[in-house]
């Protein structure tokens, strides 16, 4: 296992998206390995952030974002899989990176927050 230094924000996200995959994966090897690393992010989460309010409010955003995502790319594989490439298509893949767009200011918001060290910088055209 290699181990690296991130932002509060990515350990956040990273354990939103490993419970929406807890809930939504049915294979069970995966769903082991997802359980596994979701039981030693948690315990990182737990033995370095001091719980509130504020930390657990900006924690569910970020879970409702990743799970919107996870939703809108389904929807997408799901259209580009029959093919159809027409408005409703545009209109998901425009929504994915607003709702990315929306997930990197939570992550900056928790990372501000916590006084996170590090925190994930973007850049936009």
């Amino acid at each position: 296992m290699v181990e690296m230094p991130v932002s509060v924000g990515d350990l956040i996200d990273r354990i939103a998206i490993l419970e929406i995959k807890r809930d939504r994966i049915t294979d069970p090897a995966k769903r082991t390995r997802i359980r596994a690393e979701l039981s030693l992010l948690t315990a990182r989460r737990e033995a370095t952030l001091a719980p509130s309010a504020a930390l657990t409010a900006l924690t569910r955003e970020i879970e409702g974002v990743n799970r919107t995502l996870w939703d809108l790319e389904d929807t997408l594989r799901g259209m580009e899989a029959a093919g159809t490439f027409g408005d409703a298509f545009v209109t998901a893949a425009r929504a994915v990176y607003r709702e990315n767009d929306e997930r990197a200011r939570i992550k900056g918001r928790i990372d501000a927050l916590t006084g996170s060290a590090l925190s994930e910088q973007k850049s936009y055209l």
